[in-house]
C-alpha cells in the first residue's frame, strides 16, 4: 500500500515513512501465519469469512465504546472535534457487518457474539483501557485500523472471490471499508503528527505491537475455532428453520386463537388448528422467568382446547427439578429426536436413478398428501392442518414415482441459505429402493443452485432415513426432547 508522505513540522515529530515501517513489517508477518498460508493454497470458506466478520461486527460496536471513552477524557478542542467526526463516520459501519453476516448464514445477533474470539475481546478491553487512561492513544488505534485493514481484508476478498465468486458482490463491509480507509490514512497521519514526536516512539511502537500480537493470536486461532463453532451454528441454523416451519402455520390460519411470540429463549405459537404440530412452545432454557412464561403458556394453550408439543431445545434432559415442573402442569414426554445438519459444502452425491417431480396439479399435490400422512398415520385435523401449511410458497415438495405412481415424497423449506429437509416418507411396500436417496439427491441438488449453503432435518431416532442422511454426510447437531399437552 502507497502512502502519501507528509512533511513533518519539525525536526522531532514521527515522520509518515516511520509509522510505514513499522506497520508494513507487521502486515508482512500477519500474512505469514499458516491460516493465510493455508488459504492462499485452498481458498477462504463460508464459514471461516463469517466467523472473522462476527469478530470485525464485535470491534466495530466496541469502537463506538472506545470513542465515547475518548471524547469523555480530553478537552481538547481539536481532539474533541475529530473524536465527533469519526462517530458520525462510524454510524451504520455495523450495518454492514450484520448484513454480510446475514447472506453468509449467520443470521442472529446473539448467535454473532458465541463466535467472537477472546483475543479480539481482549484486544478491545486493552485499547479501550489505553484510550481511556490517555485519549490520543485512540489515534494510534485508528491508525493501525485503517492502514492494517485493507491490506489483510483485500487478502480476505480475492480468497473468497475463488471460493464462491456468485456471492462476493453481495458482501459490502469489507469492501466498503477498504475504500473509506485508504482514503482516511493521510487524514489520520497528519492529525497523528500532531500529537506524537520522537519522545513518544516507545509508547507507539509498544501499542503497534501489543494490538498486532492480539490479532497474531487470533488468526492463528481461526482454523481451530471455525471447527468449535462450527456445531453450534448448525444447531442454532437448524432451530431457526424448524420453528419458521412452525410459525408459518398461524399465518394459514384464521382461528381467533391464532398468536406467535419469540424472544432469544422461548418460542410460543398457536394456529388455532387441531394439531398438536401446529401449537407449541420452544425453549432454550429454563430459568425462572421462562419456567412462569411456559406456566402461562400452557394454560392459555389448554384454556382454548388447543392440542400443542413443548419442545425442551437444551441438548439434554431436563433437570430433576425442572422435570417435576413439566409433570406438575400436566406435559407428557414423547421422545427424544436428533436434529441433524449439512454443510452444501460437503455434500456427497449419492448415485441413484429414479424419476422425481414437484407436484404441478391438485391431483398431484392431494397424492403427495396422501403418501404423507399414511406414513406418518396422521389423524384428519392434522391432515387438514398440513394440506393448508404446506401450500405456502417457502415449501417445495418432491414426488419419486415408479411406473407413473407416486410411491415416495419429501418437502423441502427454503428460508435465509437454509433448505430444512421434512416429511420424508415412503410407502411401505417401496422401501429400501433407493426412492428416497433420489429425492434426498434431487432436493439437496436445487438447494445449492437456489444458493442454500446448508441443509437441517430433524429426525425420530429409529427413522429409518437417518442412515441415508448420515451417507450423504450429515451430521448430529442438537437433540430434542419432546413433550405433548
Amino acid at each position: 500500500m502507497e502512502l502519501t508522505i507528509i512533511e513533518a513540522n519539525s525536526e522531532n515529530k514521527l515522520s509518515t515513512n516511520f509509522f510505514k515501517h513499522i506497520l508494513d513489517e507487521e502486515i508482512a508477518q500477519l500474512l505469514k501465519k499458516r491460516f493465510f498460508t493455508n488459504t492462499t493454497q485452498n481458498g477462504l470458506t463460508r464459514l471461516q469469512l463469517g466467523y472473522f466478520l462476527a469478530n470485525i461486527a464485535y470491534a466495530i460496536e466496541y469502537t463506538h465504546v472506545c470513542l465515547d471513552a475518548a471524547l469523555n477524557n480530553t478537552n481538547d478542542p481539536v481532539l474533541i472535534e475529530f473524536f465527533k467526526d469519526k462517530k458520525k463516520e462510524e454510524a451504520g459501519h455495523v450495518n454492514w457487518a450484520y448484513n454480510d453476516l446475514n447472506i453468509l448464514g449467520f443470521s442472529s445477533r446473539s448467535i454473532n457474539q458465541e463466535y467472537v474470539d477472546q483475543n479480539i475481546k481482549d484486544l478491545m478491553g486493552y485499547l479501550l483501557q489505553l484510550i481511556s487512561d490517555n485519549p490520543e492513544n485512540y489515534l494510534i488505534y485508528l491508525l493501525i485500523g485503517e492502514y492494517v485493514a485493507p491490506s489483510y481484508a483485500s487478502v480476505f476478498l480475492s480468497y473468497f472471490n475463488r471460493y464462491d465468486p456468485s456471492q462476493l458482490s453481495n458482501l459490502t463491509c469489507l469492501s466498503k471499508h477498504i475504500e473509506l480507509d485508504l482514503n482516511h490514512v493521510s487524514d489520520d497521519l497528519k492529525i497523528i503528527q500532531l500529537y506524537f514526536s520522537e519522545m513518544d516512539t516507545y509508547r507507539v511502537k509498544k501499542v503497534i505491537a501489543d494490538t498486532m500480537y492480539y490479532l497474531h493470536l487470533f488468526y492463528e486461532n481461526i482454523p481451530k475455532n471455525v471447527k468449535n463453532s462450527k456445531t453450534n451454528l448448525l444447531r442454532e441454523t437448524l432451530i431457526k428453520n424448524m420453528t419458521s416451519v412452525f410459525l408459518s402455520s398461524v399465518d394459514t390460519s384464521n382461528d381467533e386463537a391464532r398468536f406467535k411470540e419469540q424472544s432469544n429463549a422461548v418460542i410460543s405459537f398457536a394456529s388455532g388448528y387441531a394439531s398438536p404440530i401446529f401449537n407449541g412452545i420452544f425453549m432454550k432454557e429454563n430459568t425462572d422467568s421462562d419456567v412462569d412464561y411456559l406456566k402461562s403458556t400452557v394454560t392459555l394453550l389448554k384454556e382454548r382446547n388447543l392440542p400443542f408439543l413443548y419442545w425442551y431445545l437444551a441438548d439434554t434432559f431436563p433437570p430433576a427439578s425442572f422435570q417435576k415442573t413439566l409433570d406438575n402442569i400436566g406435559l407428557t414426554f414423547v421422545g427424544t429426536f436428533k436434529g441433524i445438519a449439512l454443510d452444501l459444502e460437503n455434500y456427497r452425491t449419492l448415485a441413484t436413478e429414479k424419476t422425481i417431480k414437484s407436484p404441478e396439479n391438485e391431483a398431484e399435490f392431494s397424492a403427495y398428501i396422501n403418501i404423507m400422512t399414511n406414513c406418518f398415520a396422521f389423524d384428519e385435523p392434522t391432515k387438514f392442518a398440513m394440506t393448508k401449511v404446506l401450500s405456502q410458497d417457502n415449501f417445495i415438495h418432491y414426488l419419486a414415482y415408479e411406473n407413473n405412481q407416486a410411491v415416495s415424497v419429501l418437502t423441502s423449506y427454503i428460508k435465509e441459505g437454509v433448505v430444512g429437509i421434512y416429511n420424508v416418507a415412503t410407502l411401505p411396500e417401496k422401501r429400501n429402493q433407493g426412492f428416497c436417496t433420489a429425492l434426498l439427491n434431487k432436493t439437496l441438488q436445487n438447494a445449492r443452485a437456489l444458493g442454500c449453503h446448508t441443509a437441517i432435518a430433524q429426525l425420530d431416532p429409529d427413522n429409518m432415513a437417518i442412515s441415508l442422511f448420515q451417507k450423504t454426510g450429515f451430521k448430529e447437531v442438537s437433540v430434542f426432547n419432546a413433550y405433548a399437552g
